[in-house]
């Protein structure tokens, strides 16, 4: 701190004489460049839903804050059209005071999503970039290239961006981080865009994420010095002009303390001049300049991400290792310490330098990577440049792995981390589409990602296992630069298991063979992916109202019919009407008429009065029940045969059908009764029917079935397998 005086030990002072006198004047060519950040943020409409609290302000503040005296960073805003939110200059105190204050301008009011166009943007300077800068874009977006209410026009603008954009991106060196805040983004074309120009890819699943994917992305464009952080300690040596702790709280509400050397205790709100202390709702960002030599300790609970960064000129420079590898690659691990701007080569000092590289495999937001390698290398086996060479393992599962170096030169600590996303050269992606018809379809899509495979020289074929074990190969075919496509059927519930091969020889004329990682999908019995697709139809017409009911007996339920109308015409439309009900109300009907017999056969009573008796005598049915003895059942000669059924009106009835029907009827419901019976509940049936009925005759017959029938209705389910047996004429 300025206003105390460092103290140098003996031992640091005899080492720093040492390590002037002996350091090499090589580069290390990682550290001439400095770091050039541009941060291009989705303003969409869509951000309301997928970012409703508006983290994009409090991330793209803390990034331009942590920015490098030196470097340049400017941020842009899109929608439709683009907009420079803060300006694109060399980054200084002032340039940090207009940008943390037009952070807060960060909105969701566009209309569209012109991708494309904002990274043209951003990369104005695409012809003329500066090569003494490291350019990096850090994108954020939730959607989709979209630049008009036209599918054919996104299309073909999505088109552009992969086949120039992207490629011109590369060309002119500019590597671009893409993070997307929704699963509804184009996750394609993000990581087409991240393995085209070697930059990374990340999805925050929530806002909440948003700050340490950002965090992470500003990692790989803005590379920085750091010393472990170790049971809430770090150490701070004589080389360091300044250092910065960012200290993400666990509890929002905890008063974070930070205490140096000489047990100064300091606070958000009580700290010395020359320290800088900014407090947001989940994080402290903590700088000092000129701290004092010695061990400092942070007291509060905090997350994995927080960091000590520092400012000094004693820098651990690691060779520029890519964000993305291939299954079963290797990688070598190189690195230099520099001071002053020059290798340190002296035997003596690097002999007393412990140095352990670690990787571990699968961290997620919410879990802790298992270890996977670890290894100390000595000292003094850098070569007489001063380089160490380190043999990363091979990485022989897809997924994520960090690689963490540490340099420990007992009065110094560096440390350096990477995080690397490990591939297959090709993906395997299955979504469900709906094509220009409305018919789902489910379109499996594979995507070279290397760039020494030649489309035109590759064979790619699926193989697709069924629930029922069946197996179905199909050619991809070639659709787009890199990508394969084809439809897979997906006709039965259950597991489907998609294996792709792909063969071919790559651009070094060398042959390859790949069998891809399996894709699963197990269809539901009710999947909603299966579904058709939502359309939008007519307001159906409002329902006519009804007829009052007109109560025929003091029941307790009164059930009515509607009055029949005068014109013949109108009385069928009703009968088809009632058929229309299906078999299920006929089934019904019949067998509550059949039990209401049976009961009254029972009592002594005789069978029904059947509609013909009450019509021949002149007398209304309900007046016939009252007055009429209840006669024996009528002989079956007197049913008119079976080719006579038909009335004198224009209804065209399939009689062969109805037999069928009748037939089927009778067994299923008269299992196991005597042939009379049978025969007398298929006649019933058939009156029931009104098939030997003139309209004045069927009208009263369906009135009487309903008055008899009231209150007595049983329960039957007809087996869906017997839908089919009634033939019904939709032409009457």
């Amino acid at each position: 701190m300025s206003s105390h005086k460092r103290f140098f030990s003996l031992h640091a002072y005899l080492t720093w004489l040492l390590w002037l006198c002996c350091v090499s004047a090589g580069a290390w060519a990682q550290g001439d460049q400095k770091p050039d950040v541009r941060l291009v943020i989705d303003v969409s409409g869509s951000m309301k839903r997928n970012d409703p609290n508006n983290l994009r302000q409090p991330a793209v503040e803390l990034l331009v804050r942590m920015v490098p005296d030196g470097a340049k960073a400017g941020v842009w805003t899109f929608g439709q059209s683009v907009n420079m939110l803060i300006p694109h200059r060399t980054v200084n105190a002032e340039w940090r005071a207009v940008a943390a204050r037009k952070a807060g301008d960060i909105n969701s009011v566009g209309l569209f999503t012109n991708i494309g166009g904002a990274l043209e943007t951003a990369a104005y300077d695409l012809q003329k970039r500066d090569p003494s800068y490291l350019t990096s874009v850090i994108l954020l977006t939730d959607g989709m290239v979209d630049i008009s209410k036209s599918a054919a026009e996104n299309e073909a603008e999505r088109r552009r961006v992969v086949e120039q954009v992207f490629p011109s991106l590369k060309q002119a060196g500019y590597k671009v981080h893409a993070v997307a805040l929704s699963d509804e983004a184009d996750m394609a074309l993000m990581e087409k865009l991240a393995l085209t120009t070697g930059g990374t890819f990340a999805v925050a699943n929530t806002a909440d994420d948003l700050m340490k994917i950002f965090l992470r992305a500003f990692d790989q464009a803005v590379p920085s010095q750091k010393v472990p952080l170790q049971n809430n300690r770090f150490l701070v040596d004589s080389s360091i002009d300044e250092f910065t702790a960012l200290i993400f709280r666990t509890d929002p509400a905890e008063q974070t303390r930070l205490i140096g050397p000489d047990q100064l205790v300091m606070r958000s709100d009580k700290f010395p001049k020359d320290v800088s202390w900014l407090r947001t709702r989940t994080y402290d960002l903590v700088t000092v300049k000129d701290p004092y030599e010695g061990e400092w300790q942070i007291v509060a609970a905090f997350g994995p991400e927080s960091r000590v960064t520092v400012v000094s000129n004693l820098a651990l420079r690691v060779k520029t290792l890519p964000n993305n590898l291939f299954l079963g690659a290797s990688e070598t691990l190189s690195f230099v310490l520099y001071a002053d701007g020059k290798a340190v080569t002296d035997r003596t000092f690097l002999g007393l330098l412990q140095v352990n590289a670690s990787l571990r495999y699968g961290r997620t937001e919410d879990a802790v990577a298992e270890p996977v390698w670890s290894t100390t290398v000595a000292g003094d086996s850098a070569d007489d440049k001063g380089v160490f060479t380190i043999p990363l393992p091979t990485l022989e599962k897809m997924g994520v792995y960090d690689l963490q170096l540490s340099v420990d030169g007992k009065t110094f600590q560096r440390q350096f981390s990477h995080r690397i996303s490990v591939r297959e050269p090709f993906s395997v992606h299955l979504e469900d589409k709906y094509d220009s018809n409305g018919v789902l379809q489910h379109l499996l899509t594979v995507r070279a990602h290397s760039e020494q495979i030649d489309p035109h020289q590759t064979q790619v074929a699926a193989s697709v296992i069924n629930p029922i074990r069946r197996r179905l190969v199909r050619p991809m075919e070639l659709v787009d630069t890199g990508e394969w496509r084809t439809t897979v059927p997906m006709d039965y519930p259950g597991e489907y298991k998609i294996t792709v091969q792909v063969s071919g020889t790559d651009t070094l004329r060398e042959p390859f063979n790949y069998e891809l990682t399996p894709v699963t999908y197990t269809r539901g019995d009710e999947d909603p992916l299966f579904a058709p697709e939502p359309k939008i139809s007519e307001p159906e017409p409002q329902p006519q109202p009804q007829p009052e009911p007109q109560p025929v007996a003091p029941e307790p339920e009164v059930v009515a019919e509607p009055e029949p109308e005068e014109e013949s015409g109108a009385l069928r439309w009703l009968w088809y009407a009632l058929l229309g009900l299906g078999n299920f109300a006929i089934l019904a009907g019949g067998y509550g008429l059949w039990r209401w017999w049976r009961r009254r056969k029972s009592e002594g009573e005789g069978n029904l009065l059947i509609p013909e008796t009450a019509a021949a005598s002149g007398t209304p049915p309900s007046e016939s029940r009252k007055k009429q003895p209840v006669s024996a059942a009528p002989a079956r000669e007197e049913e008119p045969p079976m080719e006579d059924l038909e009335d004198d009106s224009e209804d065209d009835y399939d009689m062969m059908a109805m037999d069928d029907f009748e037939r089927d009827l009778v067994d299923k419901v008269m299992a196991g009764e005597p042939q009379k019976a049978k025969d007398d509940f298929a006649a019933e049936i058939r009156r029931a029917q009104g098939l030997d009925m003139g309209e004045k005759e069927l009208d009263e017959a369906i009135t009487t079935l309903i008055d008899e029938l009231d209150g007595e209705r049983p329960e039957v389910t007809l087996p869906p397998d017997d839908l089919d047996d009634f033939p019904m004429d939709d032409n009457p």
